[in-house]
């Protein structure tokens, strides 16, 4: 990873994929929104990552609490690996257990309605899923 460019978070669902980008060097993770998980996916992420200059992606990987496989888990690997055919930069699968438990929460204690958390639920399960990332990965100099 290098700290002076830009990494792209992913959450992958079924219905929509929340995007967010980070920066390593502060440590700040910003929301990118959503697209939709159809057959054009591949190409927006792509496109997300061409305007914004990333030199990684992220991909939350869906865990049951205990560590077991889950059945979102194989969709989410069927993608990570369409994605490692598609790009050059790397893909890295981070544990994603109850992002977005935590986001719906997080959003319902800011009196988020629940139309506005069903709305924001990806990216901010992806900004989650990031942050976690950026404080786990080792200190770079």
């Amino acid at each position: 990873m290098t700290k002076n460019k830009k990494i792209l978070a992913i959450d992958f669902g079924s219905k929509y994929i929340g995007l967010a980008v980070g920066f390593p060097s502060s440590g700040i993770v910003l929301p990118k929104g959503h697209i939709q998980n159809n057959l054009h996916a591949i190409a927006a992420i792509k496109e997300v990552i061409q305007q914004n200059d990333i030199a990684e992606v992220v991909l939350g990987r869906p865990l049951y609490p205990s560590g077991e496989s889950s059945p979102q888990e194989k969709q989410t690997l069927d993608f990570y690996h369409l994605l490692k055919k598609e790009m050059t930069i790397p893909i890295t699968l981070v544990d994603e257990r109850l992002t977005t438990k935590i986001a719906q929460q997080t959003m319902k204690s800011f009196d988020f309605s629940a139309k506005k958390r069903k709305e924001l639920k990806d990216e901010f399960s992806a900004q989650l899923i990031l942050e976690y990332y950026l404080k786990t990965i080792p200190n770079e100099q």
